[in-house]
């Protein structure tokens, strides 16, 4: 007897902005060259701080073997405001379904890492080695989310490697959102009177906030400053 078309489930964030964008785009054309039907879970961050967003993540109750065959969580989205053990929980919640994990590695399950460090580690060289960059600014992830640490750490190991020495005044707290932005930017150019040389945002949803604050500020970008994000998100590639 012929079997069935697989039904691939993908829990995914926002399909309208940002880095989910990316693995829905990628996952949808898989999913054709397969002969696959791909079913989407847009939801937001496991107890994302923001406005509604939880209430979006309702939709993960339908996220069984009823309705689906196999499911690729984007862990690296879910979890910025957990820690690893509560992604792990949210999984097992799962585990009569296969798996795979897309940025955090999830014991007993198919896992896709990325290399954070490589990426941060490259833009900090550039900044140093092409532009001259001494006083880069660095503004992070949340505190929870370990692409977020990957990233920060990339950072100091490359400053550590260009012989900059390492200043906490440069470094200030965001979340990935561009709501972070305005009021970290605003406490670090207080700490720092000399305006940095450049501005490294841990992704770029914060890096395009971040471009419109300074603006707003007066500062002439990329005449006075230079700014990076990461994750190469459609919105970015297409901002000047």
């Amino acid at each position: 007897m012929a079997m069935g078309r697989k039904r691939i489930g993908l829990q995914a964030a926002r399909l309208e902005y940002g880095y989910g964008v990316k693995i829905w785009q990628g996952a949808e054309a898989c999913a054709r060259q397969t002969d696959a039907d791909l079913i989407v879970f847009p939801g937001r961050n496991l107890e994302a701080p923001h406005g509604f967003d939880y209430q979006y993540n309702r939709i993960f109750s339908l996220m069984s073997r009823e309705n689906i065959d196999a499911l690729i969580f984007e862990t690296t989205v879910i979890g910025n405001y957990v820690d690893e053990d509560s992604v792990y929980e949210f999984c097992s919640r799962f585990k009569d379904i296969p798996l795979v994990s897309i940025g955090i590695r999830v014991p007993g399950v198919p896992s896709v890492m990325i290399d954070n460090r490589c990426g941060i580690r490259e833009v900090v060289r550039h900044m140093a080695q092409k532009h001259g960059a001494r006083r880069m600014a660095f503004i992070k992830g949340p505190e929870g989310s370990r692409e977020a640490n990957e990233r920060f750490l990339g950072y100091k190991e490359e400053l550590e490697l260009q012989g900059i020495p390492f200043d906490e005044r440069l470094v200030a707290q965001g979340d990935f959102t561009s709501l972070s932005v305005p009021p970290v930017i605003e406490e670090l150019l207080k700490k720092n009177p000399k305006v940095p040389d450049a501005f490294l945002f841990a992704n770029d949803e914060m890096a395009l906030g971040g471009m419109d604050y300074l603006r707003s500020q007066g500062i002439a970008i990329p005449g006075q400053i230079r700014i990076t994000g990461f994750d190469n998100i459609d919105q970015a590639a297409d901002f000047d």
